[in-house]
């Protein structure tokens, strides 16, 4: 399955909520991420996507269909992956599993 990458920048990020996140993607569309549904495809449904902060890059990969992975260029990106991190877990208190 092919996944959807989509570089971080935070002044794409539109909102964060308990029920998901809306974003807008590489090319300016306005797209929109269900932690319900990620819940329902990961194997746990504690968590809503994948964490890797020692990847190159690092990134996140929702369980969304198809996966949706947001990574984080240097020079920046551990500053903006813990940030991201934060704000899904205090804006919309869901989790993501560390793949370190």
């Amino acid at each position: 399955m092919k996944t959807k990458t989509v570089t971080f920048d935070k002044s794409k990020l539109l909102s964060v909520t308990k029920d998901g996140l809306e974003y807008l993607d590489d090319q300016g569309c306005r797209c929109v991420i269900d932690f319900h549904t990620c819940r329902e495809n990961f194997p746990n449904p504690d968590y809503v996507a994948f964490r890797d902060i020692e990847a190159s890059p690092p990134h996140i990969t929702f369980a969304t269909n198809p996966p949706t992975r947001f990574v984080f260029p240097l020079p920046r990106s551990n500053r903006d992956f813990l940030e991201f991190q934060m704000r899904l877990f205090n804006e919309a208190r869901v989790q993501t599993f560390d793949m370190t």
